[in-house]
């Protein structure tokens, strides 16, 4: 009979190869990581679950927390300078959850300065000179260096699906609300939910589980699925060597059974881009008043400006952005449903992973999916014939995340035979 290898033991080789690995990849918070504490976690679940058959579905998996979420004694500073106890309280719920359900915490991972555009000094463990995406930064190489089996992310543009994208690895933002958002520090309450970055989607599937708050009516994944492609004019904003490989995979789904009906969504990304603009724009002034005062000196020169520019969004625009969201939504979903369409396709981002030194990186084609709240996830799909990590961005109804996940992976597998 073969010897269970010892989860205690297991842990710290990776802790002691985690340490190694962030030196050369920065992923995570400088001082936030969890291994002294690690092996005794591990030996705490290898009493608690003596018999393999009844363990929890992420036991001993290793937990990175992007620096957005509070985390109990690992202090939380949203990627900034503020001082440790700024932002403080109980774990977020997303976090209890994982570790309730055999999860291991880490350490917490780097991201933008509250969310924003700043880089933090991550680098792509894939590409060293190419960039791993933002605003979930730490949370994807973290995973795609193997540090940590799962993390969690958050996004309110592209926050999740560029990372994931560019790392190479899965990426999942779920239905707006589906995951608790108490705990989790956001500059945009409306549009920043939180979410799941991982690399087998065993490991996705078992945490979709775990945080997805309602239950979603048991839809038959068996059957191909009808995939829509957004408009020409939205798809435009992406770069040639995108498209082409786009079209390429597409050509293998249909190949592989699948059927491509061509939609007129997105013609509306502009008006959808503005209305972001102003939500965002307004809602993070308004979380950054209460700081601004005593602590706007340690602020970047972006988030000052992103300050100033939503202290211009007038009541009545912010007002209409919000009232234009479900609207939004539901025309999009309108169309699939017209066009009997239950999911669609597109590039994860608008670019290839740009060199390190790259100005802001467009988050076109993730926004408008961010902005109406429906489920979306980034795939990876091999390498681009330039050799640079791609990501396939798959969206669904609001709901249907469940659906969204299974049906992901069967494509996924279609496009990796």
């Amino acid at each position: 009979m073969a010897v269970e290898p010892n989860l205690a033991q297991a842990i710290a080789k990776r802790c002691a190869q985690a340490k190694e690995n962030e030196q050369n990849f920065r992923a995570l918070v400088p001082g936030s990581d969890n291994c002294s504490l690690a092996s005794g976690l591990a030996e705490r679940l290898m009493a608690q679950y003596p018999d393999s058959q009844n363990r929890p579905p992420l036991y001993g998996k290793l937990l990175g927390v992007k620096d957005v979420f509070l985390s109990g004694n690992i202090p939380t500073r949203a990627g900034s300078l503020l001082p440790r106890n700024v932002f403080a309280g109980q774990a977020a719920i997303p976090v209890a959850q994982l570790i309730n359900a055999g999860a291991i915490l880490m350490a917490k991972t780097t991201c933008s300065e509250f969310n924003y555009i700043s880089k933090p000094p991550t680098l792509n463990p894939l590409v060293r000179e190419r960039s791993p995406g933002g605003s979930s930064t730490g949370s994807a190489a973290a995973v795609a260096a193997g540090i940590c089996d799962l993390a969690l992310g958050s996004q309110s543009r592209a926050g999740i699906m560029m990372p994931a994208a560019f790392c190479g690895i899965l990426g999942f933002k779920p239905s707006s609300g589906r995951i608790s958002r108490q705990g989790l520090i956001s500059f945009s309450p409306t549009l920043e939910q939180p979410g799941i970055l991982a690399r087998e989607f065993d490991i996705l599937h078992n945490a979709a589980k775990i945080l997805l708050n309602k239950d979603q009516a048991e839809i038959d994944a068996d059957t191909k699925p009808a995939l829509g492609i957004p408009s020409q004019v939205f798809l435009a904003q992406a770069d040639s060597e995108v498209l082409d490989h786009f079209e390429y995979l597409l050509g293998s789904l249909n190949a592989a059974g699948y059927r491509i009906r061509q939609l007129d969504a997105g013609n509306n990304y502009l008006k959808i881009n503005q209305c972001h603009r102003d939500l965002y724009a307004a809602e993070f002034t308004q979380q950054l008043i209460p700081l601004i005062g005593k602590y706007g000196h340690l602020f970047s020169l972006a988030t000052r400006e992103l300050y100033e520019t939503g202290l211009k969004v007038l009541p009545e625009k912010l007002y209409r952005a919000r009232e234009l969201q479900p609207q939004f939504r539901e025309e999009l979903q309108d169309e699939m449903n017209a066009r009997a369409v239950t999911l669609l396709l597109s590039p994860s981002t608008a670019t290839l992973p740009p060199l390190v030194s790259a100005e802001p990186i467009s988050t076109a084609l993730s926004l408008p999916f961010s902005f109406c709240g429906l489920p979306t996830l980034s795939v990876p799909i091999g390498d681009h014939p330039s050799g640079l990590p791609f990501g396939l961005q798959i969206s669904a109804a609001w709901g249907w995340d469940e659906y969204l996940l299974q049906q992901a992976e069967q494509i996924w597998s279609a496009l990796n035979r």
